[in-house]
């Protein structure tokens, strides 16, 4: 998971230390950026997300996040 200003990126696989730009070229998973509060949330972190309205289909996806629970 990346984190950047109102947004996260969310992916199916971990890179340590890495952006997204660092890894497009080569990431071939399901990624998401999703509108939040993205106060109590780092990279690395597991997190369950439910969204709100439609997602934009592009890649990596686009959507507003409803509800984030950090796994533990």
């Amino acid at each position: 998971m990346e984190v950047t200003g109102d947004r996260i990126l969310v992916i199916d696989q971990p890179y340590v230390n890495k952006t997204w730009k660092d890894i497009m070229d080569v990431y071939t998973g399901e990624a998401i950026w999703l509108s939040t509060n993205t106060r109590n949330l780092k990279p690395g972190q597991k997190i369950h997300y439910k969204i709100r309205g439609g997602i934009d289909d592009s890649y990596p996806s686009q959507a507003e996040a409803k509800e984030i629970v950090i796994s533990k």
